[in-house]
């Protein structure tokens, strides 16, 4: 992410992250107690918490803060809620929100927002770092369709940014994009593809006057890439996704922030691997 644009968000990011973090401590206590004793939306709640963070880290490129969560939120997943939490699990992840905080500090003091002991952390989680994990993503043309993907989040980037030299065509091209991916997904019976596909396009179309109306359309764009992102991983990973047609493959640009949404959390983005974050370079020039 643009390191201009962290800093701008950063506060805001700073201050909700340090709340959900005391919240998801605090649930993570009330599962270690007695199954009966509980809220009845205690796991569910934490869940949501977990699932809204590890998102958040995502949109902006904290990938150390998001393997955490990340860990933290499979550790839930596989939860029997009829019984208590293991105490080394509970432990484990407080450690890891203490270390999250950790990280925060170091961001608040201008430093970047790294997450020491990492491995060992994600060990103690049951994960291993994403380095040290081979990564298996949705080979040949799946990947191909996440790269239309890449070029979509790279659009929106530049749109955020206050010095776009032709708003309009950047604008047409992500549209023109989506409308591509939405048509390959169609035709490879990726209904929820399409779907996200054309939203995205449409969100584009409202970015295109610029103003508050814009911003409010970046923060859906941002959204729907993040849940068009896990549909595509899905579709990959079984193997049925078309290679759809790409001219070439620009440098890409940094992430956007997905802005706060007030209207409650969205479905977020799971952990990028290293293949994805790879920089691309034009092969027409």
């Amino acid at each position: 992410m643009d390191p201009q644009l962290l800093r701008s968000i950063w506060p805001v990011f700073s201050a909700e992250t340090r709340e959900q973090i005391q919240a998801i401590g605090s649930k993570v206590l009330g599962l270690e107690g007695p199954a009966q004793g509980r809220e009845p939306d205690l796991l569910p709640s934490l869940k949501r918490l977990v699932h809204s963070l590890k998102g958040s880290a995502a949109s902006l490129g904290l990938d150390d803060i998001e393997q955490v969560v990340h860990a933290i939120e499979d550790g839930l997943a596989t939860f029997n809620q009829e019984e208590r939490l293991p105490r080394d699990t509970v432990e484990a992840m407080l450690r890891g929100l203490s270390a999250i905080e950790g990280a925060m500090a170091r961001g608040d003091a201008g430093q970047s927002p790294v997450v020491e002991g990492l491995s060992s952390l994600l060990a103690a989680l049951g994960h291993e770092s994403a380095e040290a994990v081979p990564q298996t993503a949705a080979s040949g043309a799946a990947a191909q369709g996440l790269e239309v993907l890449d070029l979509l989040e790279a659009g929106l980037s530049a749109l955020c940014s206050p010095d776009v030299p032709d708003r309009a065509a950047v604008v047409r091209t992500a549209v023109e994009r989506a409308r591509t991916l939405k048509t390959s997904a169609e035709s490879a019976g990726a209904q929820k593809v399409a779907t996200l596909a054309e939203a995205a396009a449409l969100g584009f179309t409202r970015m295109e006057p610029g103003g508050d109306s814009a911003g409010l359309a970046a923060s859906d764009v941002a959204g729907t890439l993040v849940d068009l992102r896990t549909a595509l991983e899905a579709e990959g990973a079984q193997g049925r996704w078309p290679a759809p047609s790409i001219r070439c493959a620009p440098r890409r640009l940094p992430r956007p922030w997905k802005a706060r949404r007030r209207r409650g959390p969205r479905e977020l983005r799971p952990r990028r691997s290293p293949a994805d974050r790879r920089t691309r370079r034009c092969a027409c020039r």
